[in-house]
C-alpha cells in the first residue's frame, strides 16, 4: 500500500509549520532562561569586582546583634557601602541587600547587560531614605513596596534590592554572604577585617572567605535543552514523513524534466518559509520573555542573531531530510520503496524515550511544584482578605519633631482619629505575632526571656469587631469590659494548662503602661473559628486556634499600640479597613479635622502587598505547564505516526480481521502491547522515585493515549474498507 494513504499531505505540512514556530518558541526560551542565569551572575561578579567579599558564619546567638551594629559602625566610620547578597526563592533570582554611603561609591555601582543599566545611585539612595522598612528595587513580596521596577526576566533572573537594616532586623540573617565597597587600599582592608575578626571572632581568613550558596539546579539545566533536542528529533521526523509523502510525485516529476533542486524548494518551501519569520519572531519572544525590560540595540541585534541560528538550525534539518529527495531514484520514489517497518520502529524508540523523559520530567519540576503549592496556599489564605486595606505609606508632613521622637502628637492624632471610628463597621485593629518553635527555641537559647512556653502559638490584637466578623462571637459583658479598660484577653483552651500559665505570666510583665496601668484579665475561650494568622510565609499555618487574643479598643490601649496605629506594611501595620469603610471615613475632611490630611496616609489593599508572591505563581505555573504540554504533544505525535505506520504497513491484514471479527485490541495488539508496556514501566518508575508528580502525568498521559487510540483507528476506517473492497 502507498505511504501517501497514512497521513494527508495538507494535514501534515500545517503540523510541519505549527512544529517550526513552536520550536523557535521553546529554543529562544531555552536561550532566555541561559541569559536570565547570566544576568543575577553578572550582578554578582560586577559586585566582587568592584568590592571585597567576605562570610559572616557560625556567630553564636547573644553575639549577632553586636555583630549588626559593628557592621553598621563601620560603614558609618568610614563611609563605606555594605551589600549582603542571598538567593530568592526557588533560585529565580537575588537579593541584594544595601546599607550605608552610597554616594561616596557611585563608581561602585556601574551595573549593566544586554548595554542597559540595571539601576542607578539616585535610586539606590532613594530606597534608603524610603520611610518605608520593606521598600525595595524591583518586584518582591508586593507592588506596593516596589519604589521603582528593575530590569527582570519573566521565569527567573531577578533582581531584588532591598534594605540591609529590615532584613538584620531578624538575627538569623546576619550570617551570610556580604561585600563591602569603598575600601581604596589594602590598609583600609586590614583595619576593616581586623576589626570585624575581632567582634565575630572569627579568624581574619575565613572571615575573608567566601560561602558559595547557590547550587546549580541540573534538572532545570537539562529539561529544556532535552526538549529543545525531542522537538528537532520531531521535526526532522515530520519533515522526512512530507518528503516520502511526496516522493510518488516527485518521481513522475523527474521523469518529466524537473529538477531534484526545483522539486526540493518546492515541498520545504513553507518550512524554510516558517523558520525565516521567525527570525524576526524571535525579537517579539524577547520582549515576552523579559517584560519589556530590555529595550535596547544590543538587546534586539542578539536577539535577531539568535533566531538566524535557529533559521540556520532548521535548514539542516531541512537538508538532512532531503536526503530522500536527492538519493532515491524515480522508479523507486514512484514504487514507494521505502522502509515503513523502519521508520515505524524508530517511532516506537522515540516513543519509548519520550516517555522516559515524561517521567523525568516530573522528578524536575517536583521540587518547583511544591512552590507552587506553597505559593497557592499562600494564595488562598489570603483570598479571603484581599480586599481588607492596610497602611502602607505617610509622609512627615508637619510632624518632623514627632518623627524624631521628640513630640508624641502624631501618635495623638492618629489615636484621636482612630477613636472616633472604632468599632464602626469595616473598621479594624488587626496585629498578630507568630511564637513558633524556631523563636522559642531561639528565646530559650539566649536567656533574655524569663518565661517560654513548649509549645508554639499565636498572639493577636484584634478589636471586637474583627472577631465577630470572621465567625468568633464574643461575650457582651467581655466586650463591655475591654470598652471600660480592662484589657481582656482570650486564652484559647487548645493551648495546654502549662503553656497558659507561661504566657499569663509573659503578658503580666511585657507590653504594660507603667505611667497609665490597666487592669488585666485572662479568659479561657474556645474559638469557634480558627483566627487568618495574616503571615505571608507559607511554612508557617494560616490559621490557627492556638491563639491568645487581646480584645483591643481605644480605651484599654497602652502607649506602645497607640504609636502602632502608624504601623505600616503587611507585617506591621494594625489599623485595616474593609473598601466600603476605607471610602468613608479616610477622606481628607476627616483627615483634616485630626490634623492628618498632610501626612497623606495612603491605604492599600492586600493583593497589592503580596500580588508579588502571585506573580511567583502564575509564572511558576506557566512554565511548566508549558513544557509538560510540548512533551506530551510530541509523544501524542510519536504515537499518532506509529499507528498511522501500522495501518498503511498491515492494512490488508487488518481489514481481514475485522471482518472476521476481531476486537480492535487485538487487531492493533503490537501498538497496545507497547502503550501497556511503556505505562506501566513509567509508572512503577514514578512510584519506585516517590514522584507523585510523575505518577500524575503518566495517568494523564494514558488517557490522552486511549483517547488519541481510539480515534485514530477509527478515523476513515469505513473507506479504508470500501476502497479495499473495491480494489
Amino acid at each position: 500500500m502507498a505511504v501517501k494513504n497514512f497521513l494527508s499531505r495538507n494535514l501534515m505540512a500545517i503540523m510541519t509549520v505549527v512544529l517550526v514556530l513552536s520550536q523557535g518558541l521553546l529554543f529562544s526560551f531555552v536561550y532566555m532562561s541561559k541569559q536570565a542565569q547570566a544576568y543575577t551572575t553578572e550582578v554578582e561578579q560586577t559586585a566582587f569586582e568592584k568590592g571585597q567579599k567576605f562570610t559572616i558564619a557560625n556567630i553564636p546567638q547573644q553575639k549577632k546583634q553586636m555583630v549588626k551594629s559593628k557592621l553598621f559602625s563601620l560603614a558609618h566610620k568610614n563611609n563605606l557601602a555594605i551589600l549582603r547578597i542571598s538567593s530568592l526563592s526557588n533560585d529565580r533570582g537575588i537579593q541584594v541587600s544595601i546599607y550605608g554611603e552610597i554616594q561616596r561609591n557611585a563608581d561602585n555601582f556601574d551595573y549593566e547587560f544586554f548595554g542597559e543599566k540595571i539601576f542607578n545611585t539616585g535610586e539606590l539612595q532613594k530606597l534608603l531614605e524610603s520611610k518605608n522598612g520593606d521598600a525595595t528595587l524591583g518586584l518582591d513580596q508586593g507592588s506596593v513596596n516596589m519604589l521603582n521596577d528593575l530590569s527582570h526576566f519573566k521565569y527567573g533572573g531577578k533582581v531584588v534590592i532591598n534594605k540591609l537594616a529590615t532584613v538584620l532586623e531578624d538575627d538569623e540573617k546576619v550570617e551570610g554572604r556580604y561585600i563591602v565597597l569603598g575600601l581604596k587600599n589594602d590598609k583600609k582592608k586590614n583595619i576593616f577585617f581586623d576589626e570585624l575578626a575581632k567582634e565575630t571572632g572569627i579568624d581574619k581568613k575565613i572571615l575573608s572567605g567566601w560561602k558559595e550558596e547557590y547550587t546549580t539546579n541540573w534538572g532545570n539545566e537539562v529539561a529544556f535543552p532535552a526538549l529543545v533536542a525531542i522537538f528537532e528529533i520531531l521535526l526532522l521526523i515530520l519533515v522526512s514523513l512530507l518528503t516520502i509523502k511526496e516522493l510518488n510525485k516527485m518521481g513522475n516529476l523527474l521523469l518529466q524534466g524537473w529538477s531534484r533542486k526545483d522539486f526540493a524548494l518546492k515541498i520545504y518551501s513553507p518550512v524554510l518559509t516558517a523558520g525565516f519569520i521567525s527570525i524576526f519572531l524571535f525579537v517579539g519572544y524577547g520582549i515576552i520573555f523579559t517584560e519589556g525590560s530590555f529595550i535596547s540595540p544590543m538587546f534586539f541585534s542578539t536577539m535577531l542573531f539568535v533566531g538566524l541560528l535557529n533559521f540556520i538550525l532548521v535548514c539542516v534539518i531541512v537538508l538532512i531530510a532531503s536526503a530522500f529527495v536527492f538519493t532515491i531514484s524515480p522508479i523507486n520514489a514512484i514504487r514507494n520503496r521505502i522502509s515503513k517497518k523502519g521508520i515505524m520502529i524508530a517511532m516506537s524508540v522515540l516513543f519509548l524515550l519520550g516517555n522516559a523523559g515524561l517521567v523525568g520530567a516530573g522528578v524536575v519540576i517536583d521540587g518547583p511544584m511544591k512552590e507552587v503549592s506553597k505559593n497557592e496556599k499562600i494564595r488562598k489564605a489570603w483570598e479571603d482578605v484581599r480586599d481588607i486595606h492596610i497602611l502602607s505609606d505617610t509622609e512627615q508632613g508637619g510632624d518632623e519633631l514627632s518623627l524624631q521622637g521628640n513630640s508624641n502628637k502624631l501618635d495623638e492624632d492618629m489615636y484621636k482619629w482612630y477613636k472616633s471610628i472604632a468599632g464602626k463597621d469595616g473598621v479594624y485593629i488587626v496585629s498578630s505575632e507568630i511564637y513558633d518553635n524556631k523563636t522559642l527555641r531561639k528565646n530559650r537559647q539566649s536567656g533574655e526571656v524569663k518565661y517560654v512556653p513548649n509549645n508554639p502559638y499565636c498572639e493577636f490584637v484584634l478589636s471586637p469587631n474583627y472577631l465577630k466578623d470572621t465567625g468568633n462571637n464574643i461575650d457582651p459583658s467581655l466586650v463591655k469590659k475591654a470598652n471600660e479598660g480592662t484589657r481582656v484577653y482570650l486564652v484559647s483552651s487548645s493551648i495546654n494548662k502549662q503553656d497558659r500559665e507561661l504566657i499569663k505570666k509573659i503578658i503580666r510583665e511585657e507590653n504594660v503602661d507603667k505611667e497609665n496601668p490597666k487592669k488585666i484579665e485572662f479568659v479561657e475561650y474556645t474559638f469557634e473559628k480558627k483566627l487568618f494568622t495574616w503571615n505571608a510565609d507559607a511554612d508557617y499555618e494560616s490559621y490557627t486556634d492556638k491563639a491568645v487574643v487581646l480584645l483591643s479598643t481605644p480605651n484599654n490601649m497602652i502607649f506602645m499600640e497607640k504609636g502602632s496605629l502608624f504601623a505600616s506594611g503587611l507585617k506591621n501595620s494594625y489599623l485595616k479597613f474593609t473598601k466600603e469603610a476605607k471610602q468613608k471615613y479616610i477622606n481628607d475632611s476627616n483627615l483634616k479635622k485630626y490634623e492628618l490630611l498632610d501626612n497623606k496616609l495612603t491605604f492599600k489593599s492586600v493583593s497589592e502587598h503580596v500580588d508579588g508572591v502571585q506573580k511567583k505563581l502564575s509564572e511558576t505555573i506557566q512554565l511548566f505547564t508549558f513544557g509538560i504540554i510540548l512533551l506530551m504533544v510530541s509523544i501524542l505525535i510519536f504515537l499518532a505516526i506509529i499507528i498511522s505506520l501500522y495501518k498503511v504497513t498491515f492494512e490488508e491484514e487488518i481489514i481481514i480481521k475485522r471482518f472476521m471479527g476481531y476486537n480492535r485490541a487485538r487487531i492493533y495488539s503490537p501498538i497496545v502491547i507497547l502503550c501497556i508496556l511503556v505505562l506501566v514501566l513509567d509508572f512503577v518508575a514514578s512510584q519506585v522515585i516517590r514522584c507523585r508528580i510523575s505518577s500524575l502525568m503518566v495517568l494523564i498521559m494514558g488517557i490522552l493515549e486511549i483517547i488519541l487510540f481510539y480515534i485514530a483507528i477509527e478515523k476513515g476506517a469505513y473507506k479504508r474498507i470500501v476502497s479495499f473492497l473495491k480494489s
